[in-house]
């Protein structure tokens, strides 16, 4: 199974309709960047893990395009050597973090906005 990385407003969403256990539910972990665990700014269940996004470079380069908790949590999709899903409410992000040799998987679920989900294959990191 892939590693799942969230975004912070999907916690947020999630969170606001009493619905966040479905994520420890539905995945038994998820990884949180630093960056989204403060955004988040709530106690963190057993089953969410935050690790930090060791490029910083690439961090502020993607920011340049997308808020910081998309930022982080695309380029720590990026820096995990396992096949990742990323839990993403911004479709620009979803669509940045998906190189241009292979086309990304976006399922539409619906809350209050729209959060689409985005695999990211080890093999794309070699495009």
């Amino acid at each position: 199974m892939p590693n799942i990385i969230s975004n912070t407003s999907c916690l947020i969403l999630l969170d606001n309709i009493d619905a966040l256990d479905i994520l420890g539910t539905l995945y038994q972990n998820i990884f949180l960047t630093e960056e989204v665990a403060a955004e988040f700014g709530k106690p963190l269940a057993s089953w969410m893990t935050v690790l930090a996004v060791k490029d910083q470079n690439y961090l502020r380069i993607l920011n340049a395009s997308v808020d910081l908790g998309e930022a982080s949590t695309i380029a720590l999709a990026l820096q995990m050597p396992e096949d990742n899903v990323m839990i993403l409410d911004d479709l620009k992000a979803s669509v940045d973090s998906t190189p241009k040799c292979a086309a990304a998987s976006h399922h539409e679920l619906n809350a209050y906005r729209n959060i689409w989900v985005t695999v990211i294959s080890t093999t794309w990191r070699n495009c």
